[in-house]
């Protein structure tokens, strides 16, 4: 499976060398991604390359973005997670509760876009 073969309606677990990938209806395994990095394992010099990309970029203050970052040869993808979303649909009162909810799912979809322009692929699915 190709990491842009994942899609909004998937389910993904990021581990130390892979990506697993499940269909939400069925819940049982639609691929493995082999070969990636994830910016939160804390290798300095492969989150050096993450951070020399992003900087190249335009991007900066970039640590908070790191841990949703994956590498996979010379690309960079980011890993947007669309558990707070489904949060919130299911959830209208908690939406109400906090206020910086509205304020929280801008900035993420402005980054979001500015990732994109920047020629970041961004993938939007959920987390296990």
């Amino acid at each position: 499976m190709k990491i842009t073969e994942i899609t909004k309606d998937d389910f993904i677990k990021i581990g130390k060398t892979s990506i697993t990938v499940k269909n939400m209806e069925t819940n049982k395994t639609k691929g493995v991604i082999n070969g990636i990095y994830c910016g939160s394992q804390r290798v300095p010099r492969k989150d050096f390359d993450i951070l020399e990309k992003l900087r190249k970029a335009g991007i900066f203050n970039t640590l908070e973005l790191l841990k949703n970052c994956i590498l996979v040869g010379d690309e960079l993808y980011y890993f947007y997670s669309l558990n707070l979303l489904d949060f919130y649909a299911k959830n209208p009162v908690a939406s109400r509760v906090d206020t910086d909810a509205n304020e929280k799912l801008e900035r993420e979809e402005t980054r979001n876009k500015q990732l994109e322009e920047k020629g970041i692929k961004v993938i939007r699915c959920r987390f296990l």
